[in-house]
């Protein structure tokens, strides 16, 4: 088995993804894969049979991307504001 992970930073905020988390996520992987199979590319060189057959056969996959933090301030808030959220919806069915 050859698994592996990435930390990625500098990302940008989510925010710029209306704060849609599949969107941003899709974003990544699509750089990913682009960058990576422009690198494969490249090693390949001038053998065009080996860049036919990395064409044809894809020896690598992103599997899977998950988003962490540091900055729990901002857990806290997102806590916060759940917690405002399920309140205000208590309240809304008791009418």
């Amino acid at each position: 088995m050859r698994d592996f992970t990435l930390e990625l930073t500098n990302l940008p905020n989510d925010f710029e993804y209306g704060g849609k988390e599949l969107m941003y996520q899709a974003n990544i992987w699509n750089f990913i894969e682009k960058h990576v199979k422009a690198a494969i590319m490249q090693s390949a060189g001038d053998d065009q049979e080996l860049k036919e057959q990395n064409e044809e056969e894809k020896q690598w996959e992103v599997m899977d991307i998950n988003f962490v933090t540091t900055n729990w301030t901002e857990v806290d808030m997102l806590s916060k504001m759940d917690e405002l959220d399920r309140n205000k919806k208590t309240q809304i069915h008791a009418l």
